[in-house]
């Protein structure tokens, strides 16, 4: 399983945002090759979309609220349910880290599949009762939300989620980030619809 550290000190004052950024691009890169055109959903503060624009892609960076964003990236706000795009707008949509911060992820989920043909994932995992409470408390800290409902799935949890939408698991890779005193298990998941 391969590692990462959140050198904490570095989001307060230096990089740590762009660093993040990059270590999720090295993890989806392989799910991008052939894709162009892409949706970044509950694209927060659009580290993640100001690197993809930087790289050559056609980003369009939503959120269901206002952030300040960095320098180059405009973000749609939507109401969070309904993304405003017509049928299979996209190649791909990104869901790096969102979906369980959303009041119904398998809707968001839903919606995304709608809009586009193939969806990258990158999401929190949990496995037990102490990893679901080690992974909310690390979360709320990290997104300085205390009050948002949190929804994480297991790995189990998610897979299921694709089969009961008859969807194609392309790509499946694991990875643990250390916070602070403990880590946070995440997964990458590559999922096309069969139909596209």
């Amino acid at each position: 399983m391969k590692t990462y550290t959140v050198k904490w000190w570095k989001f307060l004052f230096g990089n740590g945002f762009k660093e993040r950024a990059q270590e999720g691009f090295d993890q989806i890169k392989d799910c991008l090759s052939g894709q162009h055109k892409l949706i970044d959903i509950g694209s927060g503060f659009g580290h993640v979309t100001s690197l993809l624009q930087e790289k050559g892609y056609e980003v369009t960076s939503v959120d269901a609220k206002k952030h300040y964003t960095v320098a180059g990236v405009e973000t749609l706000i939507y109401d969070g349910k309904t993304l405003p795009f017509a049928d299979n707008s996209f190649d791909s949509a990104l869901l790096m880290t969102v979906m369980h911060h959303a009041n119904d992820p398998l809707a968001l989920l839903d919606e995304a599949l709608r809009v586009a043909k193939r969806v990258i994932i990158i999401e929190d995992l949990v496995s037990s009762n102490y990893s679901r409470w080690r992974t909310h408390v690390l979360d709320r800290i990290l997104n300085f939300d205390f009050i948002n409902p949190i929804q994480n799935l297991s790995d189990e949890g998610w897979k299921r989620a694709f089969a009961d939408r008859g969807l194609r698991l392309v790509k499946t890779d694991y990875w643990r980030t250390n916070v602070f005193w403990s880590h946070i298990d995440q997964a990458h998941y590559c999922v096309d619809r069969l139909d596209g």
